[in-house]
């Protein structure tokens, strides 16, 4: 074994145990974590509004997106049917959307 892979084992064997025993540490590694899932959260949404604003459809530009408890939602209001299911479409193809709910209204 060289000995870059037994630091490596040395570490990950020991970064649990001091997590545990330190709640200062434990605390900063949950804070560390939100941020991450946070940042995760905000590029999804900036990859969703770039779809969205890639079609021709202005209406489809101000669409409302919004990320909660690993749903996409889509609020707003479209001038047709079709333009729903073309924001549908667009949101799906982005990598990373696994949950869609689209609560477009379209004006009548």
């Amino acid at each position: 074994m060289s000995p870059a892979t037994a630091s490596a084992r040395a570490v990950t064997a020991t970064r649990p145990r001091t997590i545990a025993r330190s709640g200062k540490l434990s605390l900063k590694a949950d804070a560390i974590l939100r941020d991450v899932r946070q940042r995760a959260v905000e590029a999804l949404a900036a990859q969703v509004r770039k779809a969205l604003a890639g079609r021709s459809y202005r209406l489809l530009h101000s669409v409302g997106v919004h990320v909660d408890g690993g749903v996409l939602r889509l609020t707003g209001e479209v001038s047709t049917y079709y333009q729903k299911q073309l924001a549908t479409a667009s949101v799906l193809a982005v990598d990373g959307v696994e949950r869609l709910q689209n609560d477009l209204q379209v004006r009548r």
